[in-house]
């Protein structure tokens, strides 16, 4: 049976319960009836020019009438008038639950629908009988059940590959759907690297702008390659020529500060979620080196520690240590990262 049937059925069942009433409600009944009428045109309306999204609201829309109308064949002229009450306001939620264009919006639309049923169905129950107030939880059942779709939607769509998005909303829409549902994620759950990150005492910094004419990163297919980042911190980070003004172990801190900034810029490429980088494949690393200094390679340990600790063996990666004579603004160290997001 379509929507529009059951919305039919459901008219008649609730006129069958209203003939059955005291005569003074029967002015009620024949209003209420005309009142189902408008409606059912309005949804059949609607339906006509739904997409997919829409067209399966306006169904849930309809058993839920379908429901409350079962209900009203054994409740009183109270139970009819509440009955009208929600039908009207079932209908006007089809016509903008049919209007919804984005996952986004739809998902915000059902919440304050379901949000106001069920407060709605709090008063009533304190007004009507108990067989009332199951009817009530019966014509919720399919609104609810619909709201549940949209989630297991919207959770899929997170897990979507960037092509896939594109396919499922249109490249105009991908960007929107996909912020979204990662700011969902990250208001419900924490990542796997999140929660290492916290276990090991590291606040991320924030990613560092550009000071000339290139861009923090750039993504290409499956691989993000992200630009030099120095061996800055709030404090204005480590600066100097290694093995003059800048001891070993210190340039190791500088190296993990680089490591720092490196995993801040991959975070803000994968959208947040840390969970998709797949593997860090190399690292390109520069000290400003004295004359003297030939442990390069231990200084860059630093950064090349820091992405283990981090990432596990999904961390490993490959290298180049370089020791060079100036850096930018005479930081110690810089380095640079190619990394796979899934």
């Amino acid at each position: 049976m379509d929507a529009a049937e059951t919305v039919n059925a459901g008219a008649e069942k609730a006129k069958a319960a209203a003939e059955t009433l005291k005569p003074t409600v029967d002015q009620f009944a024949t209003a209420a009836n005309a009142a189902f009428k408008d409606g059912v045109e309005k949804a059949l309306s609607a339906i006509t020019e739904a997409n997919t999204h829409s067209k399966k609201n306006l169904e849930a829309v309809a058993a839920s009438v379908s429901a409350a109308a079962r209900g009203a064949e054994t409740l009183g002229a109270q139970a009819v008038a509440y009955s009208k009450t929600a039908f009207e306001t079932q209908v006007n939620a089809a016509k903008a639950l049919a209007a919804a264009k984005t996952p986004q919006e739809l998902f915000e639309l059902q919440s304050a629908f379901a949000k106001s049923a069920f407060e709605t169905y709090v008063g009533e129950l304190g007004r009507f009988s108990e067989a009332f107030a199951a009817s009530v939880k019966d014509s919720l059942k399919p609104i609810n059940a619909r709201v549940t779709d949209v989630m297991g939607v919207l959770q899929a769509t997170r897990c979507a590959s960037p092509p896939e998005r594109a396919r499922q909303y249109g490249p105009d829409r991908e960007v929107r759907a996909f912020s979204y549902v990662r700011g969902r994620s990250r208001a419900s759950a924490m990542s796997k690297i999140d929660a290492r990150l916290a276990e090991l005492g590291i606040e991320l910094p924030r990613p560092n702008a550009p000071v000339a004419n290139y861009v923090p990163f750039v993504r290409q297919g499956e691989f993000v390659h992200i630009s030099g980042q120095v061996s800055l911190d709030a404090g204005g980070g480590i600066r100097g020529v290694v093995g003059e003004d800048v001891d070993l172990e210190t340039a190791r801190k500088a190296a993990r500060l680089c490591g720092l900034s490196l995993i801040a810029q991959m975070k803000a490429a994968c959208e947040d979620d840390l969970d998709r980088v797949r593997r860090v494949v190399k690292l390109g690393g520069f000290v400003q080196a004295g004359p003297g200094f030939f442990e390069i390679p231990q200084v860059l340990n630093g950064a090349s520690d820091l992405m283990v600790e981090v990432f596990g063996e999904t961390g490993r990666h490959a290298r180049s240590a370089v020791g060079v004579y100036r850096l930018p603004l005479n930081f110690a160290v810089e380095v640079d990262a190619v990394v796979a997001l899934s």
